[in-house]
This record gives C-alpha cells, sequence and structure tokens, in this order.
C-alpha cells in the first residue's frame, strides 16, 4: 500500500531586515512534480502575510490558507485559518498571541468554529526566567488541563533542553500524571543535532521517535533523518548554493510548531525525500524546491491592513470571501480610487463575484456597524 505523502514544511525564525539589491526572499516551495506547493506572500515590512498550502493528493485537504497579522514591533498578533471544504472556502479556527516589552511571547488563545460562532478552546500562558523558557501551563475556562516543564544541562560540549508534560485529569480525578518528554541536543555550534520524544508508559518513559541530523562545517544540515522503532522512517537530503548566505535571504517566520527549517547558513536549493514503504525499506519519493525571487521583481505595497478583517482565497481569480464579524457593508476599490464592487449583507462573512475586474491589487473595505476595516488582495 502506498503511503499518503506529507509536506514536511518548516519554516525559519529569521528576523527582518532592510532589502538589498541582491537579496532573495522565498516565493514558494513545492514538489517537484507540483503534487504539493506551497506558496508565501509578505507585507511591505518582508513580513510573512499569507501562506498558501495546495495539494493534489487524493483524499487530502486541497487548499489551506493561514493569514498572518502584527503589532508594531513585528510580532504575530493573530493567524486566521481558512480551508477549502465541500467546494468552499470555510473559517474554522483562528489564534491570538500576546508578548511583553521584552517581545516575549506570554499567551497563546485558539478558537474553533464547530458551526455555531466562535469558542474558546484553550489559552497557553508561558512562563520565563529572563530570557529563558523554563515552562507553560495550558487552560480551559480557567481549569489547568496541560504543563509544560523546560530543563537546561550540559553534557559535555553539548548542551541539552528538555521539556516534560503533564496532563491533568481533572474528570477522573487523578491529578497531575506524566504525559510526554522531548529532549533536544546542541554541538557546540548550536546546531540540534539529536531530538527524542518519549511518552509515559504507567511508571516508565517509552521511546516513541527520534530525529538525527548532520551538519556541514558551516552549519547548514545536511542531512535529517527520523527513527522509530530502531527503523529509518522518513529521511532528507539537502543542497544549497553556498555563493549565497541565508543572511541574504529573507524566509518566511510562522509561529505555529511544524513550521521550522532546519539550520541553514547557506540559501536552500532542494532536498530529496525518502520514506519508509510497507516492507521497512526507504524509497525514494521526490525533491521539494526552494524557489526564490529578487526584490526587483516584487511588486511593494503600503496600502493599510486591518487585522480584524480576513480576504480569502487571496489571491483570487473569481471568487473571494470577505470576513469580519457583524460585517454590513463592503466595497472593493481598485489602484485608482474607484470602487468598482460594492454591497450590504448582514452576518460575518460574504462570497462576491470578482471574475470580471482586471489583474491587480484591489482594497476592500468592510462596515461592522462601529467602524471601517481594510484589507488588499490580490485579483489575478
Amino acid at each position: 500500500m502506498k503511503k499518503a505523502r506529507t509536506l514536511f514544511l518548516i519554516l525559519s525564525l529569521l528576523s527582518c531586515r532592510a532589502a538589498l539589491a541582491q537579496d532573495y526572499i522565498l516565493d514558494c516551495f513545492h514538489s517537484d512534480d507540483n503534487v504539493e506547493r506551497v506558496q508565501f506572500f509578505y507585507n511591505a515590512d518582508n513580513l510573512l502575510e499569507s501562506y498558501h498550502y495546495i495539494s493534489n493528493i487524493s483524499g487530502d485537504i486541497n487548499d489551506l490558507i493561514d493569514s498572518l497579522y502584527y503589532d508594531e514591533r513585528g510580532n504575530v498578533i493573530r493567524i486566521n485559518f481558512f480551508q477549502y471544504y465541500e467546494n468552499e472556502w470555510i473559517f474554522p479556527s483562528y489564534i491570538t498571541y500576546t508578548y511583553d516589552d521584552a517581545n516575549h511571547r506570554l499567551t497563546r488563545t485558539n478558537y474553533n468554529d464547530w458551526g455555531s460562532g466562535f469558542e474558546l478552546q484553550g489559552v497557553y500562558t508561558y512562563h520565563y526566567d529572563g530570557d529563558l523558557l523554563t515552562g507553560y501551563e495550558m487552560t480551559l475556562d480557567g481549569m489547568p488541563l496541560m504543563r509544560g516543564t523546560y530543563t537546561y544541562s550540559w553534557i559535555d560540549n553539548d548542551s541539552v533542553k528538555q521539556c516534560i508534560e503533564e496532563h491533568n485529569d481533572v474528570w477522573g480525578g487523578t491529578g497531575w500524571s506524566n504525559s510526554a518528554m522531548s529532549t533536544y541536543i546542541y554541538n557546540e555550534a548550536g546546531n540540534c543535532y539529536a531530538e527524542s520524544y518519549d511518552y509515559w508508559e504507567e511508571d516508565y518513559w517509552e521511546p516513541e521517535s527520534s530525529i538525527e541530523r548532520e551538519f556541514d562545517d558551516n552549519g547548514n544540515c545536511l542531512q535529517r533523518q527520523r527513527i522509530s522503532e530502531f527503523y529509518i522512517v522518513d529521511r532528507v537530503r539537502f543542497s544549497y548554493d553556498e555563493t549565497c548566505s541565508i543572511n541574504n535571504v529573507i524566509m518566511p517566520n510562522h509561529p505555529e510548531p511544524g513550521y521550522t527549517w532546519d539550520q541553514f547558513a547557506s540559501r536552500p536549493l532542494s532536498y530529496a525525500w525518502e520514506t519508509m514503504n510497507d516492507n521497512n525499506q526507504l524509497i525514494y519519493v521526490c525533491d521539494y524546491i526552494f524557489d526564490y525571487k529578487t526584490f526587483e521583481g516584487i511588486p511593494q505595497n503600503d496600502m493599510p491592513v486591518s487585522d480584524m478583517i480576513s480576504i480569502y482565497p487571496n489571491p483570487t481569480h473569481d471568487k473571494m470571501t470577505i470576513s469580519l464579524e457583524g460585517l454590513r457593508h463592503y466595497e472593493v476599490i481598485n489602484t485608482n480610487g474607484q470602487t468598482v464592487i460594492q454591497g450590504q449583507t448582514n452576518g460575518k462573512r460574504n462570497t462576491i463575484d470578482v471574475s470580471g475586474l482586471a489583474s491587480g491589487i484591489y482594497l476592500v473595505k468592510a462596515y461592522n456597524g462601529q467602524s471601517w476595516s481594510v484589507c488588499k488582495v490580490q485579483v489575478k
């Protein structure tokens, strides 16, 4: 039986900086057969504004969009998640974040809409000792359900970070118990070359999986492999443009787990992906390609963007959905200041046809009965 393909997309946490003429910006990431593709869109500050995942795998979710919003310091304060479901775009969840004056994340709050409006699904609160993350706690309706404790130590010349998670069985009345343990080992250069994940089995830690990485002398990750039950179940091997430093590349920054690239020193070009078949053997599947643009080829737009309104899909070529709590009135305005579409509605979402509009950038203004929100959208 052929295994389902999974896009192992992980985005780097690189700070934004002033763009130079010779710099690159990551435009998209895709399999060489174009079965899977991620397209990135950036705001005027070169921060990730929208993340589109498209899959042509049968039975997979074919289209996902994350829309990111920022505070004045460049911290992500909200992510709206959209997905294409049963031939229409839906807005099932969003996450909000808060930070202290040192830009440490203080809270992460998740909301889901199960069909009757958004409901609070949990609040993560993070704790620090100076700049060092020491733990977190997840609560729902004020009830603590999960917590994690971070410890830091040294083994010879390597540093070790470990997190032990505990769950609170408030319904069974058994209190706190161990749940999972994650361990990360770093070499002297600060590269994480080993990770391990264990789960609690009554009275001992049971290994679940581990990750091993190999690096070159410059700090580029050459290979990453995941091991489970003594088998290599997944392996990727990277190639680089060693004439270009990663410091000369803008990479998208997404704060959620599962979006973090391996360590790079040079500009990554591709990686070859192998996975385990039903006979416990590694087989080659495809290459994943990093495609870049230079800044000369990227249109800059300084139009204001609200953190309350969402437009999806964006870019679009035929229809788009305007999402805003209390939506009453909307206008679509071209770059000449002309209103090309407008309408009235009553609710929080409205889908309109833009197939008759010329390709380009438009402003969408929406009114919720108290104030206007503005968002830019690209029509292809």
